[in-house]
């Protein structure tokens, strides 16, 4: 899995592992597990490339004080929300996306004027 932003590695109370350092942005980490057909529990998922199977897959996902983890093996996780790609295939998600937008943008009707 490649990595979207920089990222701390967690144990499994939530808590940061010092020791373990940060997981830099565009880094391809191994994880633990194997791909399994995606079900409708599952938050975070992808679609295989070169597979006549176009279903979704995902990895299995933990959560953890209701934030979405991967697991890298040896009890240590990553947020999914910093994961961009599993197997080479852009990570999707099923939550709801926010855009905060900014002080110099504006909002247009269908006709292009300010509202």
């Amino acid at each position: 899995m490649f990595l979207k932003t920089n990222t701390y590695v967690y144990n499994k109370k939530c808590q940061r592992i010092k020791k373990q350092g940060t997981l830099r942005q565009g880094t391809l980490v191994t994880y633990s597990g194997s791909v399994k057909a995606a079900s409708s529990s599952d938050d975070f998922f992808f679609y295989p490339s070169e597979s006549s199977n176009k279903d979704p897959q995902a990895l299995k996902q933990y959560k953890i004080k209701g934030k979405v983890y991967y697991a890298l093996g040896g009890g240590r996780y990553v947020k999914a929300v910093n994961v961009s790609k599993i197997n080479g295939q852009y990570v999707f998600t099923k939550q709801p996306t926010y855009v905060i937008p900014r002080a110099d943008m504006y909002v247009l009707n269908k006709d292009l004027k300010e509202t």
